[in-house]
């Protein structure tokens, strides 16, 4: 039901500023225990649209954001790789299926991009953790993080 009504596009850099309150929002809660200010979440937003090979998709209703997830293609062997930087969804929105379709919409724009691999960084045995384990990532022990591994054929 939800996903009728909600409408997934390419973050613009009109929408950092969005971003950022909803970041400091979301990483200010006590599961996080952290203390980010507008300013440097904004910063931090700022830092990563800007950043080589910026891709990122916002979940919006009614001009309201919903959630994000972003990050950077970089280089890699046998291809390239995206790091998975941010991704937050609205407290009142989650457990909806926002970040589901955010991370499946994500997904299929790096095949069509022929990224190898996707990976991220995050608080193991947490919400988070058990959304990405769901959601086609895996905990790398040796690395200490999540990946999702994409196949590739070649043309």
């Amino acid at each position: 039901m939800i996903k009728n009504i909600m409408l997934i596009r390419k973050i613009l850099k009109s929408d950092i500023k969005n971003c950022a309150e909803l970041y400091k929002e979301i990483f200010n809660q006590s599961l996080w225990e952290e203390s980010w200010t507008y300013e440097e979440a904004n910063n931090r937003l700022n830092y990563i649209f800007e950043s080589k090979g910026f891709v990122g998709f916002i979940a919006t209703y009614e001009n309201l954001i919903w959630g994000f997830v972003l990050g950077n293609i970089e280089p890699y062997t046998k291809g390239n790789a995206f790091y998975l930087r941010e991704m937050c969804v609205k407290t009142q929105k989650q457990n909806k299926g926002i970040g589901k379709e955010l991370i499946s919409h994500l997904h299929h724009e790096l095949k069509n991009l022929k990224i190898v691999r996707s990976y991220l960084i995050t608080q193991q045995n947490s919400p988070a953790s058990d959304f990405y384990l769901r959601n086609g990532y895996f905990y790398q022990k040796e690395d200490g993080v999540y990946e999702s591994f994409f196949l590739i054929k070649n043309s």
